[in-house]
């Protein structure tokens, strides 16, 4: 299918249009503007000709003529071809007493006529007796703002194109985000592990001061029981002493080995105040 141009879309258009409105629909409408519209008329009984009225001047320019049938030349060429490509079906209607050979104001009174190409006149004769049947293929066609075949394959791909650019992107987006997130993880159990370091080494310490205090309290504990021992060793005495079953007697140079001993709770010892033991003495 060729490209069209801008006018050939317009007719196409009015085919659709005005074809959908009846149910009989001649081509010949098409030229309505040019026979009825600027007095043109078209005689094909005997020979294929164009009527053009005079101008002011009493004479038609060639250049007018020639312009008037360049556009029916286009119209009537373009039904020819969308016939030839079936896109448009003429649907032959022949009847002996229908049959038109003319159309628009044929009298030659003061008028000029100018032969034309009988294969036009043809094509003319068909559109003015001949209905058509526009084609689905046609219809798709407007529809699809008069894209060819190719150019729909080519716009298609350029859909799948532009599908897989976006499928492709969000792949890429999910693979991003998807990396965020583990950094994301990897970075919170490296704080958890921080976290979780930050509260043993305290506790660690804490326990470590306590462990010190605690030895420094029990050296000094240790050291009070040895001046207490000391202290006591002078003011008490043990009545009955392990090991002083035969206690001597003492002596200047040999005194009671057992006075000094200090033992509490052992071998059911007794502890006594030594003033006590002087005081009974003395008695």
């Amino acid at each position: 299918m060729r490209l069209f141009s801008q006018k050939e879309k317009q007719i196409i258009h009015q085919l659709l249009d005005e074809s959908s409105r009846t149910i009989a629909y001649l081509p010949i409408n098409v030229f309505d503007d040019i026979f009825h519209g600027l007095d043109v008329g078209f005689d094909g009984s005997s020979s294929m000709e164009f009527i053009f009225p005079r101008d002011a001047n009493g004479m038609p320019s060639a250049e007018q003529m020639i312009s008037i049938y360049n556009e029916i030349l286009e119209r009537a060429l373009l039904i020819d071809y969308l016939e030839k490509d079936g896109l448009i079906y003429v649907v032959p209607v022949k009847t002996s007493t229908n049959t038109l050979t003319t159309i628009g104001n044929v009298s030659r009174a003061n008028r000029v006529a100018m032969s034309i190409d009988e294969s036009v006149g043809e094509i003319l004769l068909r559109c003015m007796n001949s209905p058509i049947y526009i084609s689905e293929t046609l219809k798709d066609y407007v529809r699809s703002g008069f894209m060819s075949l190719e150019e729909q394959a080519l716009c298609e791909t350029k859909k799948q194109t532009k599908y897989s650019y976006w499928a492709v992107l969000l792949a890429v987006l999910a693979i991003i985000i998807s990396l965020i997130q583990t950094c994301s993880g990897s970075f919170s159990s490296n704080e958890d592990a921080s976290y979780e370091t930050n509260v043993t080494v305290p506790a660690n310490a804490i326990l470590n001061y306590m462990q010190n205090d605690l030895d420094v309290k029990l050296e000094g504990i240790m050291n009070n029981t040895l001046e207490i021992q000391n202290i006591l060793s002078d003011s008490i005495t043990i009545s009955n002493p392990c090991n002083c079953r035969h206690p001597n007697t003492p002596t200047v140079n040999n005194p009671n080995p057992c006075l000094r001993y200090v033992r509490v709770n052992t071998c059911l010892d007794t502890i006594v105040a030594k003033d006590v033991i002087h005081n009974s003495k003395d008695k």
